[in-house]
């Protein structure tokens, strides 16, 4: 409870978390299947080089249809360059300032279960860096594209090593990024035994490996559908048809593996955890129905681009990656919503207050939170008093029971916007009803939210604080 509060009353802390999350999420995961997707096309573009020197036929740069390929996989890689690299590397940024503001606890928290997890993690980042830098900016020196006079500098195959670097690195990162990421969910018996090694391999770990290799692979799919209907390179029809049905088939086929991985991570989930995915509140719902809905659909436009692929045009390859970003929202959305009321576990709430192993609990509930909270212990108790009742923000600061809802609720409830907004949560309750429901909650049927951290008299201003917002909008 010592750490600073950042409170946007119109803004949710979750929303902002899972807004960034979302689209780190979806691009970085592109970074790992699309560094596979490269070096596989580029694979490939070399083996038909092969065979056709092996008939006498034309050399590779000869080859028309082999050029056009060749040349648009260099402009891919450009795109994937900038995307994964550039933006990607700045939405992680992001993703590390915002936790850090929203959740400092939890972040100290897996910082120091996963230290060693975290130093390899950033090595196989700095790998990432400069193989993909390498493996772009030498591509004229093992082909010579686009007017380029260097050809012959390096081998392909050197070129390919190259690329053979990210893409094990990617790898890599998204392996170890899973093993923390699945704690969150399912820590199982690491938080009893102390292991490492039991926290890292917890029991959705290689279900949830399977999941996202699929995912990555199919992001990698869509992503090449989208660059090439958008290229200009790509006039020649045959290469065109080839690289689509090509590119399509990196949807269907990881689909398959995506699919297989979800129905293993659903049922290796505790029963409570699966509960809270399968709960048809209004902030689970939704999503749920998304992930549903949105697995054929994008199943099905795969199969239309591989059928139709002589047409395809980028209207369609755009609504194929905007589906793949639907579906990513809507898994992590319920992947988040399947941890509450938990940041992790048995070891610490999503307001986070640890659980009653925690000896701190019984001393707010006899003495109060100002007995553990500086940012609460340091404001003068009558000032404290008159803005409990007045609800306003003497000396430009919070009222007690703001300062409280800010502490214990503003992680996931805003008051005002878009999503668990607090203010039609509290319309049908009076000031006696509010403070029943704040008692209530860690135990059925409000277990889906932690339980109050605070004494007696701490409840009561914080539900007077709740009667004042609903006062408010009356």
């Amino acid at each position: 409870m010592e750490y600073p509060i950042w409170f946007i009353p119109g803004l949710s802390k979750g929303m902002i978390m899972a807004a960034i999350s979302v689209i780190h999420v979806f691009v970085s995961q592109f970074a790992v299947g699309g560094g596979i997707y490269l070096v596989w096309m580029e694979r490939r573009v070399l083996k038909n080089q092969e065979r056709l020197m092996e008939g006498r036929a034309q050399a590779l740069t000869g080859s028309s249809e082999q050029a056009v390929l060749l040349d648009w996989l260099r402009g891919h890689t450009k795109f994937f360059l900038l995307l994964t690299m550039v933006f990607g590397a700045l939405t992680g940024v992001a993703i590390w300032f915002t936790m850090s503001v929203i959740n400092p606890a939890a972040t100290s928290a897996l910082l120091h279960i996963f230290l060693w997890i975290w130093a390899a993690e950033w090595v196989f980042f700095l790998l990432e860096v400069a193989a993909l830098l390498l493996y772009h900016y030498s591509y004229p020196m093992a082909y010579g594209l686009s007017g380029q006079e260097c050809a012959g500098r390096i081998s392909p195959r050197t070129h390919l090593w190259i690329g053979y670097i990210y893409a094990i690195s990617g790898y890599m990162s998204l392996v170890l990024i899973n093993g923390v990421i699945c704690f969150m969910l399912t820590p199982g018996d690491s938080l009893a035994s102390g292991s490492l090694f039991a926290a890292f391999f917890n029991p959705t770990f290689f279900p949830s490996m399977v999941f996202r290799t699929g995912l990555c692979l199919l992001l990698a799919g869509l992503f090449a559908l989208f660059s090439m209907s958008s290229a200009v390179r790509v006039q020649d029809t045959q290469a065109r048809r080839a690289l689509a049905r090509h590119n399509s088939l990196w949807v269907i086929v990881p689909f398959l593996v995506l699919l297989a991985g979800a129905i293993w991570y659903f049922f290796a989930l505790p029963p409570d955890r699966q509960a809270a995915m399968l709960r048809g509140s209004a902030d689970i719902h939704p999503f749920a129905r998304s992930f549903a809905c949105i697995l054929p659909i994008i199943f099905l436009l795969g199969l239309l681009a591989y059928v139709r692929a002589e047409k395809l045009r980028l209207p369609l390859a755009a609504l194929i990656l905007c589906s793949g970003l639907v579906l990513v929202g809507s898994f992590e959305w319920l992947r988040e919503a399947g941890r509450r009321p938990w940041v992790i576990p048995d070891y610490m709430y999503s307001n986070t207050v640890r659980p009653e192993a925690d000896g701190t609990a019984r001393i707010v509930r006899e003495q109060g939170l100002a007995a553990v909270s500086g940012w609460i212990k340091g404001v003068p108790p009558a000032a404290l008093d008159r803005r409990s009742q007045d609800g306003g923000r003497a000396d430009g600061g919070l009222s007690r029971g703001e300062l409280i809802f800010a502490q214990q609720c503003g992680l996931c409830h805003a008051v005002g916007g878009s999503r668990l907004d607090i203010l039609p949560r509290v319309q049908r309750f009076a000031q006696a009803g509010l403070e029943a429901q704040i008692r209530g909650q860690g135990a059925a049927p409000l277990d889906y939210m932690p339980p109050f951290y605070g004494s007696g008299q701490d409840l009561k201003e914080l539900a007077a604080y709740l009667n004042l917002l609903r006062d408010a909008e009356k």
